[in-house]
């Protein structure tokens, strides 16, 4: 969470404040599975580390909103599909 302290202090600084601000995480906030379907509507959140993670640096992005900036929230998924690689042997 340092980067994101960091890009918070340096926006406060601004004369003229960012109208947005983008983070970008990873979906880990979720509990692994392979058959749940989970959304930004899921209340359900992963007690590991890449959970616990996600969800504090979330959270320590959101505070810019107390200044007036919308903050976007962008997770990325990284899948790997072991039984098409092994097909590929």
């Amino acid at each position: 969470m340092v980067a994101t302290d960091e890009l918070i202090r340096i926006i406060l600084l601004l004369p003229k404040k960012p109208a947005i601000f983008i983070n970008a995480s990873a979906i880990g906030i979720y509990p692994p599975s392979i058959n749940d379907v989970y959304t930004e509507a899921s209340l359900e959140t992963s007690n590991d580390f890449l959970g616990k993670t996600v969800y504090d640096w979330e959270n320590k992005a959101k505070q810019v909103e107390a200044y007036g900036i919308r903050t976007v929230l962008i997770g990325f998924l990284c899948e790997q599909r072991f039984h098409f690689w092994e097909s590929q042997l």
